[in-house]
């Protein structure tokens, strides 16, 4: 006896390490397949969708998915393996009262499934309330420069504490009436079994049970109960697992609206010249309720020559920065973004034009080929990834010599202040490393030259710099855009006085192009905006004198 018991012991732990085994690593598959197919999704779903929610289901679900693994699925056998022997051993001592025992089970059941029904809706509302507040306060520790600034911290809190108290109004609901039905569920298991043994007793009076059987069938009465209630408790886990896994599911299996497969070219071709053409290009962007918005794009055209640099002026707003998008398939023309359905959510009705590389439409072309070897984009906001400043340099292209990493950033002045740090290329970046936006950007641009791209898109790329930095920046981009097919996006007209064309944008189309001169000969749009910058910096000047 001593061993069985000791066995059992050891089996019940090797067990249990097993079964946390598998639910940890299906927690770790499950986690990589969702960073695997949101890493591959379109930016307008992964923007609509919200980062902090994807994040925040990532976690939670896959937890859950563990949980049920690891603990449930090892009390779901526990259970069945009870069930199972108690109902044998009973149909032993009666079949009538094993009879009577199974009769009762089904309206148990049917009422716990009702209710796990109930219970899995209230549940749903509750996690969509906790994932509003987590979305809440990322959303708010994301602008909480801008929140201080105006000192509005009160506020903040008041609109965070509004969603506490909506999130805690549902659990304590979900709460109250999960306590409710399995309290419920309990007293009736208990109540069938008191029945069962006051029958049970009648038939021993009556000389048709065995009197010293009455012990065993009710310790097994009770085994039988318990084994029942614990199974239907479970019901609650498998709504929760099921729950967890269509979330799960429905990330992974859906199918990005840029494919990610497509036709590619070598990069020694004649034809790769790294021409880029809008023709007639109609774009809107789609909005949350799936409805469509005002285009963003309006028959637009534009001809980028190859090596040759094109600058894009106007308004805030006019679709300078959706023109960038659209070279590298961040976006695809067809009237706005297709959705996981592959129908357009965007513009109706009419020809949506199309973006074309040397005279290819890029959405017959590959966006990973057309991103890794043809496009390189230098944005307003440097971004630098966790990494040493060596490896954010070779991000691009990861098999680049340490040598090809140097030269990248004496092309972009900024080999002079990485070899003054005291790691120098080493030096880790997790918090910035403590650069400023100047010397970020530098490494930025730096980080697009080792792919040695055939079209440079440059979005605002000096907008947020001081002056001196500017000037530094400057003559990196310079440098980098020499004898590349150059788009580059700027307010600041100073800086694109030398472009070999100027276009500028309005309501979403090109209105007028030409050289700066030629433009201020025409005396339209550009020659406006040229002389309101003049009287700024006069303005500026004099205040700073």
């Amino acid at each position: 006896m001593l061993g069985f018991i000791g066995a059992q012991s050891v089996l019940k732990v090797c067990g249990s390490y097993c079964l946390l085994q598998v639910g940890q690593k299906l927690k770790q598959r499950m986690r990589r397949l969702l960073f695997s197919s949101v890493l591959g999704q379109d930016l307008g779903w992964v923007s609509s969708s919200r980062p902090a929610a994807l994040v925040s289901q990532m976690a939670s679900d896959t937890d859950e998915l563990s949980r049920c693994t690891s603990a449930s699925l090892a009390q779901a056998i526990t259970s069945s393996a009870t069930i199972v022997g108690a109902l044998v051993q009973l149909t032993l001592i009666s079949p009538q009262l094993t009879l009577l025992v199974v009769a009762i089970a089904p309206p148990i059941a049917a009422f716990a499934a009702l209710a796990s029904r109930f219970d899995r809706r209230l549940r749903r509302r509750y996690n969509e309330a906790s994932t509003a507040g987590t979305i809440s306060a990322g959303e708010a520790f994301s602008k909480l420069p801008t929140i201080q600034a105006y000192a509005q911290e009160s506020q903040e809190l008041r609109r965070y504490d509004a969603t506490l108290e909506a999130e805690g109004r549902l659990q304590r609901r979900h709460l109250l009436f999960h306590k409710a039905w399995t309290t419920t569920l309990q007293l009736t298991t208990n109540v069938t079994t008191a029945v069962a043994l006051s029958y049970a007793g009648v038939l021993a009076s009556r000389g048709l049970v065995d009197p010293s059987m009455l012990l065993s069938f009710s310790q097994l009465s009770m085994s039988l109960s318990h084994g029942i209630g614990q199974f239907l408790f479970l019901l609650g886990d498998v709504a929760k697992l099921h729950d967890a896994a269509e979330r799960i599911r429905q990330v992974a299996e859906r199918q990005p609206a840029i494919p990610p497969h497509g036709a590619t070219i070598e990069k020694s071709s004649p034809d790769l010249r790294g021409e880029i053409s809008f023709e007639e290009v109609t774009f809107s962007y789609p909005a949350r309720s799936n409805e469509p918005r005002e285009p963003t794009l309006r028959a637009l055209t534009l001809h980028l020559k190859a090596g040759s640099t094109t600058a894009l002026v106007g308004p805030s707003g006019c679709g300078k920065t959706t023109v960038a998008h659209l070279i590298p398939r961040f976006y695809d023309v067809d009237g706005g973004l297709l959705g996981g359905d592959g129908q357009s959510n965007g513009a109706a009705g009419g020809a949506a034009g199309a973006v074309l590389l040397d005279g290819t439409d890029v959405r017959t072309l590959s966006p990973t080929w057309l991103r890794q070897e043809v496009v390189a984009l230098v944005t307003q906001e440097p971004v630098l990834l966790p990494g040493t400043i060596s490896e954010n340099i070779a991000y691009g292209r990861p098999s680049a010599s340490q040598a090809s990493v140097r030269a990248a950033a004496r092309a972009a002045n900024a080999h002079g202040f990485i070899s003054q740090l005291p790691q120098g290329y080493e030096t880790e970046l997790r918090e910035g490393g403590g650069l400023s936006v100047g010397q970020r950007q530098r490494i930025a641009i730096a980080r697009a030259l080792p792919k040695d791209p055939l079209v440079l898109v440059m979005d605002e790329p000096t907008s947020a710099l001081d002056s001196e930095s500017e000037a530094a920046v400057q003559q990196a981009l310079d440098r980098l855009a020499a004898g590349r097919t150059t788009l580059v996006i700027a307010h600041r007209l100073s800086t694109v006085r030398n472009a070999d064309s100027i276009a500028v944008m309005q309501d979403g189309k090109i209105v007028e192009q030409g050289t700066h001169e030629e433009l201020l000969k025409r005396g339209g749009e550009y020659a406006a905006m040229v002389k309101a910058s003049e009287r700024y910096e006069k303005q500026i000047a004099s205040f700073s004198r």
